[in-house]
């Protein structure tokens, strides 16, 4: 059954009762809550690779707020990592300039890694001279930047990966090739 708050997955949460094989509507505090549980299980996950402590806390921060899940790293290789462990981002935040692993370096590993390389990277950094095409990425970031046009990049990159990719419903429903 398809979720009828705001999107086309199943969802567990859509049906509270049934009266006389009709279904009965959910009371309006039950509503909210199965909206807001809902919410937190389609959060769009950030993967921040930023080594000034300052710039990473105030990006979480930032990020949080908006509801996004954000998980951090403070260079390259610990990125790598986290994405090893089996985190998977809808979209990687990297500066290009860290210790121990670089942007530059994170990036030639994602290009090459199948289960990486589709994974939307915005680059956001001090970093002058590259561009789009050089780079590989959806969209470059110069610091120092303004918290809104990250934000819009968020949405504008995460809006047109949800567009690419179909439903549930919509899979199941396409014919088989021959």
């Amino acid at each position: 059954m398809e979720c009828s708050l705001h999107c086309s997955s199943p969802c567990r949460l859509k049906q509270s009762t049934k009266r006389n094989g009709e279904l009965a509507v959910a009371p309006i505090q039950t509503r909210k809550a199965v909206v807001a549980e809902h919410s937190l299980k389609s959060r769009k996950r950030v993967l921040e690779v930023e080594d000034d402590p300052d710039i990473r806390e105030m990006v979480s921060k930032l990020l949080l707020s908006e509801g996004y899940e954000v998980v951090s790293a403070v260079h390259g290789q610990d990125a790598l990592e986290k994405m090893e462990g089996g985190f998977r981002p809808d979209v990687i935040l990297l500066d290009l300039m860290m210790p121990v692993l670089n942007g530059f370096d994170v990036l030639r590993v994602m290009h090459r890694t199948p289960r990486w390389s589709s994974i939307p990277v915005v680059i956001v950094s001090a970093n002058q001279g590259h561009g789009l095409v050089d780079l590989g990425t959806a969209a470059i970031i110069r610091k120092p930047f303004d918290p809104n046009v990250l934000l819009n990049t968020l949405r504008r990159l995460l809006s047109r990966a949800a567009a690419r990719i179909p439903s549930a419903g919509a899979r199941r429903k396409r014919p088989a090739l021959a």
